[in-house]
């Protein structure tokens, strides 16, 4: 069947009465939809409680107001694999009551310039967790580490507390181009056995020395 594509405006002639039809998507063009019916390509307006974005195939269907203007209400059939898509233009909010649960077979995808959550208890659960980004801000009261083998690789690590305390339980090895270590009043060293040895000088100052 032949379509004569000629356009008619959003505000026609005022009809009789409504009226609900089908018709083809032709175009799509944001908030507006060219449909194919009677012959005729037609510009409709998306309902606003139709938030699926049509694609050109789609059979929607139209309803058309007493004053004339001609409204996509719902997209009936798909005859494309083109994925469903929800348009909000001025925002998208969900609420319930209960629970809300997002499946997806493959991945979920998230993107916008922020992200922000806020709960009470937040539980993540991956085999792999990876995250990237030019700077990692973390602030809590309090922070714990559990793990069977950390390892960090950085060029540069500095750190500030009012105290630290750690408890090795078997043995600690350092390996440094330069060790320096600097005590404003004690450096208390104690062992069963201690050994101090250099390749090449050992040297011991300080305005008392006293051994044994």
């Amino acid at each position: 069947m032949e379509v004569i594509d000629q356009r008619e405006p959003k505000l026609a002639a005022p009809s009789a009465a409504a009226a609900y039809m089908v018709g083809s998507v032709v175009e799509t063009a944001a908030d507006v939809v060219y449909v194919s019916f009677d012959r005729r390509v037609h510009e409709a307006t998306r309902a606003f409680s139709c938030m699926v974005v049509p694609e050109p195939g789609d059979e929607v269907g139209l309803f058309r107001a007493p004053d004339g203007r001609l409204f996509m209400t719902a997209v009936l059939s798909r005859a494309c694999d083109a994925p469903l898509t929800l348009h909000a233009p001025e925002g998208f909010a969900l609420k319930s009551d209960k629970d809300i649960r997002i499946e997806a077979q493959q991945a979920v995808h998230l993107q916008g310039a922020t992200f922000t959550g806020r709960f009470d208890s937040a539980h993540w659960a991956a085999r792999l967790m990876r995250v990237t980004g030019v700077e990692f801000v973390l602030r809590s009261a309090a922070a714990r580490l559990f793990a069977e083998a950390a390892e960090a690789v950085l060029s540069r690590l500095q750190v500030s507390a009012d105290r630290s305390y750690r408890h090795i339980a078997q043995a600690e090895h350092v390996r440094t181009g330069i060790l320096d270590v600097k005590a404003e009043h004690v450096a208390n060293i104690r062992a069963g056995t201690m050994l101090l040895s250099s390749r090449e000088l050992t040297k011991v100052d300080g305005a008392q020395i006293h051994v044994g």
